[in-house]
């Protein structure tokens, strides 16, 4: 199967499953044992696509973000978010550092995803 048939494959399930409650990246993972294994980059700038997708639907958040970042509760939200991003990312790294990857086989993946949907 040609690559770029395979991007347009898993750019359709990303797609699909961003809207939905489901997992897109355990979506995106169980379709690449069957089609030609993308790189981690693909699998962020193609979540980072459908993260900015979904800007229209908090415009007033967003808005508030570019033209009232002085009012002291977008501040408060702002750090909120950052505080949240800086939790996740120690995590994710120390996560990293202790040699934890993600499971290659589709049981874990599957299970995980029932389980957390």
């Amino acid at each position: 199967m040609p690559d770029w048939f395979a991007v347009i494959i898993l750019g359709v399930i990303e797609g699909i499953t961003e809207f939905l409650p489901v997992s897109s990246t355990g979506h995106l993972l169980i379709a690449e044992h069957w089609l030609p294994h993308q790189t981690d980059l693909f699998n962020v700038v193609i979540q980072a696509g459908a993260v900015l997708a979904v800007i229209p639907l908090f415009r007033v958040r967003f808005h508030q973000f570019l033209f009232g970042w002085r009012e002291k509760a977008t501040q408060d939200y702002a750090l909120k978010l950052l505080f949240a991003f800086v939790l996740t990312g120690i995590g994710g790294f120390l996560w990293d550092k202790m040699g934890h990857k993600l499971p290659e086989k589709l049981g874990p993946i599957a299970v995980a995803l029932l389980v957390a949907e």
